[in-house]
């Protein structure tokens, strides 16, 4: 029920801004993180906690300037879920943040070989955060109209 509700306030929010930055993590203090770096970038951030509720919300009607995925994300995991998004010819184009736990050779190659554009690791300062999302989103708006 509380999921439910949850999704229903993401879902309601979809034409807030013109810079909004779907953030998906199970991580609540990550999102919190992650929402103060991208307010400073004059970014709104959307918050899903799984490939499930993202999906839902790529399937209605959005529009997003830069999607960030937590990558010990578990449904799906993080590099089906950067092809899954790279896939959908409505978001291919989306510029694509990976925000990591552990900074193994292997997980940031399954990464960027998915399509992400940037890795990011978890402990990451917020000027290191709010960088990287300036070089990577900059400022991509969709126009309200």
């Amino acid at each position: 029920m509380e999921t439910n509700k949850r999704l229903a306030d993401v879902l309601n929010k979809r034409y807030d801004s013109p810079r909004r930055v779907l953030i998906i993590s199970p991580d609540e203090k990550l999102q919190e993180a992650i929402s103060g770096a991208l307010l400073q970038q004059r970014c709104a951030p959307v918050q899903v906690v799984d490939g499930v509720e993202a999906q839902l919300v790529f399937d209605s009607d959005w529009y997003f300037v830069g999607i960030i995925i937590d990558s010990r994300l578990r449904n799906p995991t993080c590099p089906p879920l950067v092809r899954l998004i790279r896939k959908k010819s409505k978001l291919a184009s989306i510029p694509i943040i990976v925000v990591t736990a552990s900074w193994t050779f292997d997980e940031s190659q399954q990464a960027i070989a998915a399509g992400a554009m940037a890795l990011v690791p978890e402990g990451a300062t917020d000027e290191q955060f709010q960088s990287v999302i300036a070089t990577t989103i900059g400022s991509r708006t969709k126009s309200l109209w």
